[in-house]
C-alpha cells in the first residue's frame, strides 16, 4: 500500500508528464482498435456482398439447368423446312424478293410415306412497315396445324387466331395502348385484337400474327409460304436422316433446327448465370489480393504508430525519471522511488489501455458497424489491446525508470548503490 500511495503521489506531483504518458497509451491502443475494427468490418461487408451475388447466380444457374433438362428434345427443338434462295416460281419472281415455297408442299409431305414427322404448320413471314403507324413489324401468317394420328394426317379444326383477328407482340400493343377486343387498321384493313402477347425479349415482341390466308392476301403471296414448321417426335435424334428424306420429297429446300423461345431463353439464362459466377470468382480473387495488401499496410501503420507512441512515452518517462532521480538520494529512498514510478506507469498503462480501447470502439462505431465486428473479433481485439498497452508501458514507461532510478548493483549506468553505514 505505501508503494501505491507513493505512485499516486507521483502522478499528482507530475501531472503534465503523467497526462502525456497516459495520452500516448490511449492514442496507440485506440488507433490499433479502431483500425482493426474498421478494416475487419469492410472485409466482412465485401465478403458478404460477394457471397450473396455468388449464391444468387448459383440459384439462377441451377434453376436454368433444371428447366432446360426438363424440356423434351422433341419440343425444345423443332424442324424448319425453308426454300433455298431462288426456289420459287419464275413467273412470281418479280413480285417478291423472298424465297418461297408453294403451299401445296404441305400436302406433298402428307401424301409421302414419311414416318419421321408428326406435325406440320405452314407459315408466311415477312418484314413490312405498318403504314398506319410507320412501325417496322414482322407479319406472320400461320396456316392450319396438320397432325399425324395412327399413320393418317388430319387437319386440326381449331386455329389460334380467328378470321379477321390479329395477335400483337408485346412492344406493339404496349406502345399503341391496344387491348384485347380493340379494333385496329392494319395495311388498310380492319382487324380486331384477339390476343396481346407477354414480353419475350425477341423478335416476337414486334410480330403481327394472323391467319395464313389473310397474310397471303395482304402480302400479295396467294398460294405461297416461306417456311414449314415440323416436329419429328421420337425420331428427332436422327437429324441427318430426316433432312435427307425431306429434301428428297421437296427438292430445293433446306431443313434446319430451330430452338423454341423457351429453350433459347433458358440457354441464355444459363449462360448469363455462369458468366456472373465466373466474374464474381474473378472479383473475389482480386478482392483477396487487395485485402492482403490492405492488411500489410494496416500492420505497417499500426507498428509505426505504436513505435511513435513508445518514443513519445519514453521521452516523457525519461524526463520524469531524470528529474526525480536528481533530487532523490541514493539508497532505500531511490529504490522506493523506483518502485513508485514503476507502479505509476503500470497504472497509467492499464487505465490508458482501457480508455484507448473504449475510444477506438467509439470511433469505429461512429464510422462503421463496430458492434457486429467486435462480436466477431472481440477476444482477439482485447488481447491485441492488452499486448499493445503492455508493450508501450514496459518499453516506454518502465525501462527508463529501471535504467535511471536506483540502478542495480553492477549497472553500467552508475556505481553500485549502497546504504551508508552507521
Amino acid at each position: 500500500m505505501p508503494t501505491l500511495r507513493n505512485a499516486l503521489r507521483e502522478i499528482g506531483c507530475a501531472k503534465g508528464s503523467s497526462l502525456l504518458g497516459f495520452l500516448a497509451v490511449v492514442a496507440a491502443v485506440g488507433l490499433v482498435v479502431a483500425a482493426s475494427i474498421l478494416a475487419g468490418a469492410e472485409e466482412h461487408k465485401t465478403a458478404a456482398t460477394l457471397a450473396g451475388r455468388e449464391a444468387e447466380a448459383g440459384r439462377a444457374r441451377d434453376a436454368a439447368r433444371a428447366e432446360l433438362e426438363a424440356l423434351n428434345v422433341a419440343t425444345a427443338f423443332g424442324l424448319v423446312i425453308l426454300p433455298l434462295p431462288g426456289a420459287r416460281d419464275p413467273a412470281e419472281a418479280g413480285r417478291s424478293a423472298l424465297a418461297l415455297l408453294p403451299e401445296d408442299a404441305v400436302a406433298r409431305l402428307c401424301e409421302a410415306p414419311v414416318m419421321t414427322l408428326d406435325r406440320l404448320v405452314p407459315q408466311l413471314a415477312r418484314h413490312v412497315q405498318w403504314p398506319e403507324t410507320e412501325q417496322q413489324v414482322l407479319v406472320v401468317g400461320r396456316g392450319p396445324v396438320w397432325e399425324r394420328d395412327a399413320g393418317t394426317w388430319r387437319r386440326v379444326p381449331s386455329h389460334p387466331c380467328p378470321s379477321g383477328s390479329i395477335v400483337l407482340g408485346h412492344s406493339l400493343h404496349t406502345k399503341w395502348g391496344l387491348r384485347v377486343g380493340d379494333g385496329v387498321e392494319f395495311m388498310r384493313r380492319e382487324f380486331r385484337v384477339h390476343q396481346c402477347l407477354e414480353q419475350r425479349e425477341s423478335i416476337a415482341d414486334l410480330t403481327v400474327e394472323m391467319r395464313l390466308r389473310e397474310a397471303q392476301e395482304l402480302l400479295d403471296c396467294r398460294g405461297w409460304i416461306t417456311e414449314i414448321l415440323a416436329s419429328a417426335g421420337a425420331a428427332g435424334g436422327d437429324f441427318a436422316g430426316i433432312r435427307g428424306e425431306l429434301q428428297r420429297i421437296l427438292p430445293g429446300t433446306w431443313v434446319t433446327r430451330r430452338a423454341d423461345s423457351g429453350a433459347v431463353a433458358r440457354i441464355a439464362a444459363l449462360r448469363l448465370a455462369e458468366s456472373a459466377l465466373k466474374s464474381t470468382a474473378v472479383e473475389r480473387r482480386g478482392e483477396q489480393q487487395l485485402q492482403g495488401q490492405r492488411r500489410r499496410v494496416l500492420i505497417s501503420g499500426n507498428v509505426l504508430a505504436v513505435l511513435l507512441c513508445v518514443i513519445w512515452l519514453g521521452l516523457v518517462a525519461l524526463r520524469n525519471a531524470l528529474d526525480r532521480a536528481a533530487v532523490c538520494p541514493p539508497g532505500s529512498a531511490a529504490r522506493a522511488l523506483r518502485r513508485a514510478l514503476l507502479v505509476k506507469w503500470v497504472l497509467l498503462g492499464l487505465v490508458g489501455t482501457a480508455v484507448g480501447w473504449a475510444t477506438g470502439l467509439g470511433v469505429s462505431a461512429l464510422l462503421g458497424d463496430a458492434v457486429a465486428q467486435f462480436g466477431r473479433m472481440g477476444v482477439r481485439l482485447l488481447a491485441a489491446s492488452l499486448c499493445v498497452g503492455a508493450l508501450i508501458t514496459a518499453v516506454g514507461g518502465c525501462l527508463p525508470v529501471l535504467l535511471l532510478v536506483g540502478p542495480a548493483p553492477g549497472s553500467p549506468l552508475g556505481a553500485p548503490n549502497r546504504e551508508p553505514s552507521e
